[in-house]
C-alpha cells in the first residue's frame, strides 16, 4: 500500500521515529481484517463521530502477541518486547493480514512507500522482528517460504 500523496523521504532525516509513528497510525487507520478463527483484532478506541479516525482499531492480537496502536508497545505473553520503528511497522503490518505470505517487493512497498528499501534489508528487519519475538521463548510465528516471502503464521 503506498500514499503517494505523502514524501516521507524529506521527513525520514529529520526525526525519522516520529515520522514512523506517523506513517505507521495513518496506516493502521485502513482498519484490520478479521475472518481467522485463532487471530482477533480488538477495537479499544474511544466513542467519536462515524467516519472518524478514532474510530478504528487501536490494539491487534495474533497468537500470544499484542500490539497496542496507542501506546506503540509490543508484548508476548507477559512480556514487553522492544521494536525499533521498521520492525513495529512489519509487525504491525503482518497483524492485519496473518497467514498471508507476503514477497519481498510487496512488504518493500508496504515499510517505505518510496522505494528506498533494499530486498536483502527485509530479511534483516524480519530477522530482527523474529529474534526480539522468540527472545523471551514461544513458539516462532513467523514463516519464512523459500523463494517466496514471509508470513505471520500458526502453522510453522
Amino acid at each position: 500500500m503506498s500514499f503517494p500523496h505523502t514524501s516521507w523521504a524529506g521527513l525520514r532525516n529529520r526525526n525519522s521515529d516520529a515520522v514512523f509513528a506517523a506513517e505507521i497510525r495513518l496506516r493502521s487507520n485502513h482498519g484490520v481484517k478479521t475472518g481467522h478463527s485463532m487471530h482477533r483484532a480488538e477495537d479499544q478506541s474511544n466513542p467519536a463521530a462515524p467516519g472518524s479516525d478514532d474510530t478504528q482499531q487501536k490494539r491487534l492480537q495474533f497468537a500470544d502477541i499484542e500490539l497496542d496502536m496507542m501506546s506503540h508497545t509490543v508484548r508476548r505473553g507477559n512480556k514487553r518486547i522492544r521494536l525499533g520503528p521498521t520492525e513495529f511497522q512489519l509487525l504491525h503490518f503482518f497483524m492485519r493480514n496473518p497467514t498471508r505470505v507476503w514477497s519481498r517487493g510487496e512488504l518493500i512497498s508496504e515499510l517505505r512507500p518510496t522505494g528506498t528499501l533494499q530486498p536483502r534489508a527485509v530479511d534483516q528487519y524480519v530477522l530482527r522482528l523474529r529474534r526480539a519475538l522468540n527472545a523471551h521463548g514461544g513458539k516462532n510465528l513467523i514463516r519464512t517460504v523459500r523463494h517466496v516471502g514471509y508470513s505471520l503464521d500458526y502453522a510453522y
